[in-house]
């Protein structure tokens, strides 16, 4: 059986310093089809999750989210389970929402709360990614062993 010819690449000559010159763009003719179908009406979403009085924050679903700032925990299989069935099993139950709602909300339960304590109540400026130093950095270890 005899192999496929090959095929030419388009960037033969093309310089990463010189733009590639530009063909002159033709208008697309217009084609004789059906009409297009008329766009499909969203799934309703909850606008709002509960959460505490003081910070009513959207859904995930209802907000754009344009950097997701991956924060996460380093969690045991049988810890990160036992999440998964309290938002499967409970959570859902309360609430309309993704998973990432339900992290998102058990998060900033404990942050305001947080902020109550040690901030009178005040949001305090955030940290940039990487300003949160190790934990052999801040002794954390050393600390737990002291606390038991």
């Amino acid at each position: 059986m005899a192999r496929p010819e090959r095929l030419k690449s388009s960037l033969a000559g093309a310089s990463p310093i010189t733009p590639p010159a530009q063909a002159p763009q033709q208008a697309p003719e217009p084609q004789a089809s059906a009409p297009a179908p008329a766009p499909q009406a969203q799934p309703a979403v909850a606008d709002e999750v509960n959460v505490s009085a003081s910070r009513a924050r959207t859904s995930t679903a209802t907000r754009k989210v344009t950097n997701k700032g991956r924060i996460g925990p380093y969690l045991t299989p049988e810890d990160a389970n036992r999440v998964r069935a309290a938002w499967d099993k409970g959570w859902r139950e309360e609430n309309v929402g993704s998973f990432s709602d339900f992290l998102e909300q058990a998060i900033f339960k404990e942050v305001e709360r947080l902020e109550k304590k040690y901030n009178n109540g005040e949001p305090w400026p955030g940290l940039e990614a990487g300003a949160i130093k190790s934990l052999s950095q801040m002794n954390v270890e050393a600390r737990r062993r002291a606390a038991k």
